[in-house]
């Protein structure tokens, strides 16, 4: 329905990644900035909470190192054993930026945007 409310699959495209990082950069900022403590305590099924599971002092040296890398690959294959949701109050958590968060998370959701406004 994209195409028909902005003009074409181009621009139907950029409007979902658009909306879609916006969504999700919120989610960012508010892990970032208000729920260290919650996202670092939470915990699935009854798992270690999230600071001290493995995976997660994994990922944040790799964000540390590959900022924009390591967001573009969440946002391409979420494979993080949390859900999906999830992924980005996690990344707000990590020392990622800002704008390496943005820029990933939008070119790795142009795919997925083309495709439905395509369709």
């Amino acid at each position: 329905i994209s195409p028909l409310l902005f003009g074409g699959v181009l621009e139907g495209t950029l409007v979902t990644s658009a909306c879609a990082t916006v969504g999700a950069s919120v989610n960012f900022l508010l892990g970032k900035n208000f729920l260290q403590e919650q996202v670092g305590n939470f915990s699935v099924f009854g798992s270690l909470p999230i600071k001290e599971q493995e995976w997660f002092h994994r990922l944040n040296r790799k964000v540390s190192k590959e900022p924009f890398k390591s967001a573009l690959l969440i946002r391409l294959a979420p494979i993080l054993p949390i859900p999906l949701d999830g992924h980005w109050y996690v990344c707000g958590v990590t020392p990622m930026t800002l704008a390496n968060f943005v820029t990933a998370y939008f070119i790795g959701t142009l795919k997925v945007a083309f495709i439905d406004a395509s369709l």
